[in-house]
């Protein structure tokens, strides 16, 4: 989501010190220490903003790192006292999962990113961190899901692309019922995503977090769909997505590495990468 310029001095914002480290610097004179500091910036109401600085003193890091996150603030969007689904940001070796939770709950959170939930203006929401603890990470990774959360209204407009701007459109498949799907299917994979997290675990969970790997000699031994392709083929439909037949979802399948198909003979049968999971670990 796209975040227009915004004018911190009209907003009242709070600030909030995450973390505050000693550097140096070799030069050709010795060792230069300066203090580096991470700022979290916010108005509590739908407006926040990270910064970094570095000076000789304390303060000075800290205002430097102030006037950095005002400069950067993003506007998130609420329902009520939480955020509208479900949302998961990377950043580097981090990884944030941001959940929904009813009212009365709390910021489940913990460190940087309950710094930037608390000052964005969330009052109810849970957060789990799936990677680095690093607070820089964890800050950016935060930024990036909240960036990437959709309000209704823009879901809204989605689905209401005019389709006959769409069958004009050379770049594209003119077929109404597979434009039609399209825009079905994005709304569809936003609910599969509030309710999973990803459409990533959503799909991982019918193999257990491991690639199916098969040992075919010839390519008329490899199937076009299999009963796990049907399985999952069923049950998206009746969730409402279009065109996702049995074939379809195998040929995902391959192509996402949930099914090693590869010839015993090739050479990608058997170094072909398996998923790695990682522990979720609350922050």
């Amino acid at each position: 989501m796209l975040n227009k310029k915004i004018d911190a001095s009209r907003l009242e914002m709070e600030e909030r010190v995450v973390e505050i480290r000693r550097v140096k610097k070799v030069v050709k004179g010795g060792r230069n220490f300066r203090f580096a500091a991470l700022v979290v910036v916010g108005d509590k109401d739908g407006h926040v903003g990270f910064g970094t600085g570095k000076a000789m003193e304390v303060p000075d890091a800290i205002k430097k790192a102030v006037e950095a996150a005002k400069k950067n603030l993003i506007t998130v969007p609420m329902v009520g006292t939480t955020v509208p689904h479900r949302i998961q940001g990377k950043f580097g070796s981090g990884e944030v999962l941001i959940m929904p939770a009813k009212e009365g709950t709390g910021v489940i959170a913990g460190g940087a990113a309950r710094a930037i939930l608390e000052l964005a203006g969330y009052k109810d929401v849970r957060s789990k961190s799936l990677g680095s603890k690093n607070a820089r990470n964890v800050v950016n990774a935060t930024i990036q899901g909240l960036s990437s959360l959709r309000k209704i209204e823009d879901v809204a407009a989605l689905r209401g692309k005019k389709v006959e701007e769409l069958l004009k459109n050379e770049g594209v498949i003119r077929n109404k019922l597979k434009i039609n799907a399209v825009i079905t299917n994005a709304k569809e994979y936003f609910k599969l995503c509030e309710e999973f997290g990803s459409l990533d675990k959503y799909l991982w969970a019918y193999v257990n977090n491991k690639p199916i790997k098969n040992s075919w000699a010839k390519i008329e031994e490899v199937p076009a769909k299999t009963e796990l392709s049907d399985k999952i083929s069923k049950d998206l439909k009746k969730r409402g997505f279009k065109f996702v037949g049995s074939t379809i979802i195998y040929a995902f399948m391959q192509a996402v590495g949930m099914v090693n198909d590869h010839l015993v003979t090739c050479s990608f049968y058997n170094n072909a990468e398996e998923k790695k999971w990682k522990k979720e670990k609350y922050i």
